[in-house]
């Protein structure tokens, strides 16, 4: 039996029991990361259970007189501890994976934590296989890193470029992933049938850093969008930019992650916003009527889908302190999922039909 502990922590992960008549250490695993608080799971029982905080944003569970470990029950709760970016929704299934700068990505079904893996690299964007068996993550050094949906085992690293792959997408059919980069070129790799096999076919060179990137529905065009808000079209078949936007006009999209172009035009210079907005993510809902953002403020806001006027009222919240990094409805549109950037916030809305 524990009988009045005191207890001394420090960053190096570990805590120190002291008691009058002997002293106890125990150790957290090094990817929880030092300890920032301690506190009895039953204030006024000395039954040695403990709440531990660290510092890489982790809640876990534990007793003094047994060993802290990774496994999952241990953890209370799980976070990114650095820049979050990386965020994509499963096609068919109410799960999400998120991925950060600090190295680990995770999977999560609603807000229960199914795996969670460390990697080499630091995460700046996710996608998922359109079967939703594999999830792609693009690194800031420039890696293409594949892993197992399932469980999160790793299915093949590829080196693409020296520049961070901020935007990626397979094609409706699955053979094929576009990888939108730092250095403004677009790079193509065919895919398997399962998704588990890659190979470099091809790379469209382009000048500004890449941001955002939608397939059509055809396979046949490519979206994108620069750090400079510019709108740019890539013909796959002929692997060049397109020469004339205005033609593009009428093209089906399989997503709209674009943050500009023909039918969100009116996200932009809304009479009713109370300050001038800088957008920084959108995402088009599965059936196709609506549309979130997600502002540099840090202000969340749900339009009706298309939204061509600069008229078109829309729902607010804010809740970030900064940009909002990105924002995806879930499969089934009841569910809008966001991540913070700076802050490593992960928020699961409940879009509620009015």
């Amino acid at each position: 039996m524990v009988h009045d502990p005191v207890f001394t922590l420090g960053v190096t992960g570990f805590y120190i029991l002291a008691l009058t008549s002997c002293q106890a250490v125990g150790y957290l695993p090094e990817s929880a990361g030092g300890v920032r608080s301690i506190y009895p799971q039953r204030p006024g029982r000395n039954d040695g259970n403990i709440y531990v905080g660290t510092t890489r944003n982790n809640v876990m569970e534990g007793s003094l007189q047994r060993r802290f470990n990774q496994a999952r029950k241990h953890h209370v709760v799980l976070g990114h501890s650095r820049h979050l970016w990386g965020l994509a929704v499963h096609p068919d299934d109410d799960m999400f994976a998120t991925g950060g700068h600090d190295k680990n990505i995770a999977m999560w079904r609603r807000n229960k934590l199914l795996w969670s893996v460390q990697g080499l690299y630091e995460c700046v964007s996710l996608c998922f296989h359109p079967f939703g068996v594999v999830l792609a993550a693009g690194s800031s050094e420039g890696h293409l890193v594949v892993l197992n949906a399932e469980n999160g085992a790793p299915v093949v690293t590829i080196r693409v470029c020296g520049s961070p792959l901020s935007c990626l997408g397979y094609n409706p059919a699955g053979d094929m992933i576009a990888i939108g980069s730092q250095n403004g070129s677009v790079y193509l790799f065919r895919v398997s049938r399962d998704g588990f096999s890659y190979k470099k076919w091809n790379k469209i060179r382009g000048s500004q850093p890449l941001t955002q990137l939608d397939w059509s529905t055809d396979g046949c065009y490519l979206q994108t969008v620069t750090a400079d808000y510019d709108l740019v079209f890539w013909d796959i078949k002929n692997v060049v930019t397109e020469k004339s936007p205005v033609g593009m006009k009428d093209v089906k999209w399989y997503t709209h992650n674009a943050t500009i172009g023909f039918l969100v035009a009116g996200i932009w210079n809304n009479r009713f916003y109370p300050m001038a907005s800088l957008i920084v993510t959108a995402n088009r809902s599965a059936a196709h009527d609506l549309l979130v953002t997600g502002d540099a403020d840090g202000y969340l806001r749900l339009f009706r889908y298309p939204c061509l006027s600069a008229k078109a009222e829309y729902n607010e919240e804010k809740v970030y302190s900064m940009q909002i990094a990105t924002a995806r409805f879930m499969y089934n549109d009841k569910n809008v999922v966001t991540v913070g950037g700076s802050d490593a916030t992960l928020i699961l809305w409940d879009v509620i039909d009015d």
